[in-house]
This record gives structure tokens, sequence and C-alpha cells, in this order.
């Protein structure tokens, strides 16, 4: 089952590499904890699972670890939604697929799910496509590695709202 959700092909390949997210400010309460760590702190957020649809993904996940998956919600911006699976304290998984209701985006979906090669792997099975950190400090984080990082912009869902790397291809 690993090798399913790491996406491995059927020749036992590795899928390939794709930039990972950063995300700061995941939500803006005074009291969150999360503002107790260093300003340049960087620790994984979330894992994603990118999947043809929020039903295949569910009944992937689901039958793959066993565990029920919650509701998360819209990326207007992004014309993604997504279901989400608490893995620790700070920590989840994120299957996310293009909503077929929303409008498409002006520029590419995150995680590369614009592309027809990935749309068509999914399509014989959902996959783990990225990892997103968090930090506190997202313009060093970035600076860290600006080639793969792409601009900070700010994001919501709902009532979350935060900022977040974005690759601009």
């Amino acid at each position: 089952r690993a090798d399913e959700l790491a996406g491995k092909n059927r020749g036992g390949e590795a899928p390939r590499r794709s930039p990972t997210l950063i995300k700061a400010n995941l939500r803006h309460d005074p009291g969150d904890q999360r503002r107790q760590h260093q300003a340049d702190a960087q620790t994984v957020d979330h894992i994603a699972v990118a999947a043809p649809s929020l039903a295949v993904g569910r009944r992937f996940v689901e039958n793959s670890l066993g565990v029920k998956l919650s509701l998360g919600g819209k990326h207007v911006f992004m014309g993604t939604h997504n279901l989400l699976l608490r893995l620790g304290n700070r920590l989840y998984l994120e299957v996310i697929a293009i909503d077929p209701q929303a409008d498409a985006p002006p520029a590419p979906r995150w995680f590369n799910l614009d592309d027809p090669l990935l749309q068509a792997e999914l399509q014989v099975r959902p996959r783990l496509v990225h990892w997103i950190v968090r930090t506190q400090n997202i313009q060093h984080a970035a600076g860290l590695m600006p080639e793969i990082s792409g601009p900070a912009r700010n994001a919501t869902r709902g009532d979350l709202s935060w900022t977040i790397t974005i690759p601009s291809d």
C-alpha cells in the first residue's frame, strides 16, 4: 500500500518529482501555539494525495488506511476541493481534486493538477503528489529554495487563511 500512496508506477519507478509548496500562518489566531516556534523553523504541515475526484480519493485512502476522512472545503482561487485526515497534532493528509463545479483558475492549479499526464495517472489510481511545509517566516523559507518555491500569495478556504508559495510552472 505504501507504493500505491507514493504513486509508484507499474515498473516500480518513482513518479516525477514536483516542487513543494511552502505555507505560513495557517490560522490567524493570536493564541496559536505555532507562534511559539522560531520564526525560521519549517515543519511538515501536510502531505497531498491527488485524485481524479474526491469520491475516488476518499475510497482509495479509506480502503488503504482503514480510517475515515473529514470534509475539508473548496479552494475557490485554485478550482479545487479537498478531504482531510489528521495524522498528528499539527500534521494531516489531504486528498485533493479538481472541483468540477468550480471555474478554471487564471493560472495552472497547484500540484500540477492541470497536467494531462498526471490526470491520466490519477485515472489508474490516486497518488501522493506533494508535501507542504509550515513556517512562520515564509520569505526566509522561500529564499532557501527560490528556484522551486514560487511567489508568496494569500489564500483562503472557508474561515482559514494563510500565505503560500505556489511554483509558477
